[in-house]
């Protein structure tokens, strides 16, 4: 689908990382774009993944993809919305040129209230951050979803209260205010 809409790729697994060139190319450009764009994080996006243009589709958990056509999200959405979930671009700028595709169901929600589930744990005590579109079911089943500074519209809405930037202490905030760390 990724391809008959034009659009370029980074299929993450447990294995691995694969992806077009245009993909990280895009990334690496918003990201210095925004200041962000360090050595470390250049070697991540660029030694420790895979050009592939034959993926193991197999073996795959998540994707994004990106384009510079703000009508890649609505083409992906309309293709693969019934069978799998379809959300808005969860880098910041992409805004209706890309986004994330998972198996419907498996969000990050489902994965807290399971886990919750499991340690036997009260889901009222649970606390959950985030800062996109890919939060916004965990935002909602936890006991208390907090937002970063920088979130998106959507995540904003759907989560409890508001922290710093992430970028300013958001989540060090966060923790304190919810005696979770020291203060100072």
């Amino acid at each position: 689908v990724f391809r008959e809409v034009g659009a370029d790729y980074m299929l993450q697994g447990r294995e691995g990382v694969w992806t077009t060139q245009g993909a990280v190319d895009r990334m690496c450009a918003r990201l210095a774009a925004e200041g962000r764009l360090t050595d470390s994080l250049r070697e991540v996006l660029i030694d420790r993944v895979t050009i592939d243009a034959d993926p193991p589709l197999d073996r795959i958990a998540k994707a994004t993809f990106s384009s510079e056509d703000h009508g890649t999200y609505g083409a992906v959405k309309s293709r693969l919305g019934g069978e799998f979930m379809v959300i808005t671009g969860t880098m910041p700028g992409l805004g209706t040129t890309g986004g994330e595709v998972s198996v419907a169901g498996v969000t990050k929600g489902a994965a807290l209230v399971s886990v919750i589930a499991e340690l036997g744990l009260d889901r009222a005590n649970s606390i959950a951050i985030g800062d996109n579109n890919n939060d916004l079911e965990m935002l909602a089943a936890a006991g208390v979803g907090i937002a970063m500074g920088n979130a998106t519209p959507e995540a904003l809405a759907a989560a409890d209260e508001t922290t710093a930037h992430v970028d300013h202490g958001g989540i060090w905030a966060a923790f304190e205010k919810h005696g979770l760390v020291q203060p100072g």
